[in-house]
């Protein structure tokens, strides 16, 4: 058999005698030792990196500058173009001065003009594999990079916070980034397919979700029985390449850790790693999930005080709230029959509604609906939403006029303070004679648009992309 001397030394420790006389006192054990194979020969100064954060190289479409913690006091800087990292991915770092098994020596110098203090290694360049020929990011526990590879034992190269005899637990998820065959398609990912961030399926421990879970709907309420003072989730990404996050009232926790709750408390649960899209990959956006405790019992009795703000004649003159369950807008406008307030040089509606989602349909002066939101109430909280509106939007050029649906498409994506999707639609507003596409967002959230060229002017322009966020 092939034995291993670093996996022999966990259990007898021979690491005070070299290896011929190692080989020697075996075979003369009766155990004869026919090959002795050196791994790390021809490896010298790789290590395993931990990506602090990664930013667009000035001169390029596809390089990133990361700033890589490799156990050092300060972090080093790798310019790389691989496609496949994270910010929080462990990868092999080829430092300055160092050996690779093909004999390549790795040293400090520029890419384009910003200085690279060595390269991130595909599992090629380690040697293996005669696969892949491209980076790849290994993910934690990082030791099992080091047991293909035993390193300098004077110079660990495992990070501090990866402790020998660390130990997975029930529900811990081992993200695989791709095999052989298949690039994670045959393993419930697909690198083609992982710009959706979404959720195939979400549990939890005790209490009940409503609505029940869909992929497409991301606000969601959890009732519990009184008592219940901590819950566990259970969550599948929709590909698998992407990882999923948990908060609670701004505290992170693992998926697999007891999150302590109380009546109101807001979980957030994020899907994906935002990223650019790149030659090789498509654009990332994550998804956010929000759920809203409720415990039975402990609900505050009656309608919340609401309060709609922003309000302006020559702005967003007015609004229309409608009840909006299970994505059915209801019937009547709550508003009819309260009186508008005055609030500083604008407007506001104060009201009582009980818990739940609600539809808003903004309006101008001229009757014209500039687009609809869904927002929602919450026991234990504020519920003040302060309406801004988006009144044109389009895109033209100096030498042409662009027609919306000929010549472009707008996509606007509004998310609340806590990062859910308020699900807006967009509306259209009429100013100073000329009518475009309006939206609506609210103060604290953000609004995200984006352009697309289509018809005669896709082949000469590329989509753009404006994200602002309103305090």
């Amino acid at each position: 058999m092939i034995l291993s001397r670093k996996w022999l030394n966990e259990f007898v420790d021979v690491s005070d005698i070299s290896d011929r006389e190692f080989d020697e006192a075996m075979t003369l054990s009766g155990s004869k030792v026919e090959t002795v194979t050196a791994l790390d020969e021809s490896l010298k100064n790789v290590v395993v990196g931990k990506i602090l954060s990664m930013e667009k190289h000035p001169d390029s479409d596809h390089m990133w500058i990361c700033q890589i913690d490799v156990g050092q006091a300060e972090p080093t800087q790798i310019v790389t173009g691989a496609w496949n990292i994270h910010v929080g991915d462990l990868v092999p770092v080829a430092q300055h001065k160092s050996l690779l098994p093909n004999g390549t020596k790795i040293e400090k110098g520029k890419l384009r003009g910003v200085v690279s203090n060595g390269m991130l290694c595909s599992l090629k360049e380690l040697s293996l594999t005669a696969e892949h020929d491209y980076p790849y990011a290994v993910i934690t526990p990082a030791a099992l990079l080091n047991d293909y590879k035993p390193l300098d034992p004077e110079k660990p190269s495992i990070p501090a916070d990866i402790k020998a005899g660390d130990k997975l637990f029930a529900g811990d998820v081992i993200r695989v980034m791709y095999t052989t065959n298949g690039y994670g398609a045959d393993i419930g990912g697909d690198w083609n397919t992982q710009s959706d961030t979404s959720l195939a399926a979400l549990s939890f421990s005790e209490g009940v979700l409503t609505p029940d879970f869909a992929s497409d709907k991301t606000a969601y309420t959890l009732t519990l029985p009184q008592g219940v003072t901590g819950i566990r989730m259970t969550a599948t990404a929709s590909n698998k390449n992407n990882q999923v996050y948990l908060s609670a009232d701004g505290t992170d926790y693992r998926r697999v850790e007891t999150v302590p709750v109380h009546n109101g408390t807001v979980l957030t649960i994020r899907c994906g790693d935002a990223a650019e899209a790149t030659e090789w990959s498509p654009a990332i956006t994550p998804t956010t999930y929000t759920v809203t405790v409720s415990q039975e019992g402990d609900a505050p009795q009656g309608d919340m005080d609401v309060s709609f703000k922003g309000l302006h004649n020559a702005q967003l003159a007015d609004i229309k709230v409608y009840s909006y369950t299970d994505g059915v807008k209801g019937d009547k406008n709550l508003l009819e029959g309260v009186d508008i307030e005055p609030n500083g040089y604008g407007l506001m509606y104060n009201t009582k509604l009980p818990v739940g989602d609600y539809l808003v349909e903004g309006y101008n002066t001229e009757g014209q609906c500039n687009g609809t939101l869904v927002l929602t109430v919450k026991a234990n909280q504020d519920n003040v939403f302060t309406l801004v509106r988006a009144y044109a939007i389009y895109a033209t050029n100096d030498s042409s006029s662009w027609v919306e649906g000929k010549d472009y498409t707008i996509d606007v994506t509004v998310t609340g303070p806590d990062g859910t999707d308020l699900q807006a639609k967009t509306g259209v507003s009429t100013t100073y004679g000329s009518t475009h596409t309006a939206c609506l967002f609210v103060e604290g959230g953000s609004l995200k648009i984006t352009l697309t060229p289509i018809g005669d002017k896709a082949a000469g322009y590329l989509p753009v992309t404006t994200t602002m966020t309103n305090k």
